[in-house]
């Protein structure tokens, strides 16, 4: 009877623990940085993010680092986000930082409640310095098979490319002689 009881009670422990995990379908993340790529003009600042992919109505944790170049001054960021796509709890829109650190890391919770890629966009101003604009995008549910052929991917050099679907008509016309 003893071992019956710790089986039923090993048993419960799986089912719960699978149910509970079952509630939210991870769907994988999505990284990006612009560490080491094309610097535009404007403020002396880099990111890296990583957002979850998660079903609609579910919450998606996002994680944003902003790496600046300069070690002195005041760094203001400013979140705006989708229409579609709400701060999960009490988010900041507004930060201000004094420089000094190597990086800043800025962690919240999103929600959707429908499928779509949205954005949260970021303007980086740093003190003297200018601005700088960044898009961090949040994938709920399912992509279509159009989309899924959109996204960046790594050539045989290693190198970022986007694969994009085109359609090409060829008309051929006769010169009027």
């Amino acid at each position: 009877m003893k071992h019956f009881n710790i089986i039923l009670s090993f048993v419960t422990l799986l089912f719960l623990t699978t149910a509970i995990a079952s509630k939210t379908k991870h769907m994988g993340y999505i990284e990006a940085t612009s560490v080491g790529k094309y610097k535009k003009p404007g403020a002396p600042v880099d990111i890296a993010y990583k957002t979850e992919r998660i079903l609609a109505g579910e919450e998606s944790n996002i994680s944003i680092r902003l790496i600046p170049a300069v070690k002195r001054g005041e760094m203001r960021v400013t979140f705006k986000w989708d229409k579609r796509l709400a701060p999960a709890g009490e988010v900041e829109s507004h930060y201000l930082f004094t420089l000094g650190k190597k990086e800043y890391p800025v962690n919240f919770t999103v929600i959707a409640s429908s499928d779509g890629i949205y954005y949260i966009r970021l303007i980086v101003e740093i003190e003297g310095k200018g601005f700088r604009a960044f898009a961090v995008p949040v994938h709920v549910g399912e992509m279509s098979e159009n989309h899924k052929h959109t996204l960046s991917t790594k050539n045989s050099q290693g190198k970022n490319i986007t694969v994009m679907h085109a359609q090409e008509k060829i008309m051929v016309s006769t010169p009027d002689f």
